[in-house]
């Protein structure tokens, strides 16, 4: 799946969507520790990408508490997905 990449305070961050959801999400990416075999591909922005890029941003700015982006994991055990649902009620 396509990764689209954006800079934040924190580092380089990836993220990938389809269908209007974020699917992953890549913290500090170190582009030149990938591999050709393992690198995602890169994408062009769209207003979906350009949206959870604000989000973030204002998120580590401090300007916001809440994330208002519709998240479906690609991957994942049924418990893995039961963790993330339950971190997601966890207050900032």
């Amino acid at each position: 799946m396509p990764v689209w990449y954006f800079d934040t305070d924190i580092g380089r961050m990836g993220l990938a969507a389809q269908n209007g959801a974020v699917t992953r999400l890549y913290f500090r990416i170190e582009e030149a520790a990938l591999t050709e075999e393992t690198a995602p591909i890169p994408d062009e922005p769209t207003g979906f990408h350009k949206k959870v890029e604000r989000q973030i941003k204002e998120y580590l700015a401090g300007k916001r508490r809440e994330f208002t982006l519709p998240v479906e994991p690609e991957e994942g055990t049924p418990f893995m997905k039961r963790v993330w649902e339950a971190l997601r009620s966890v207050p900032f």
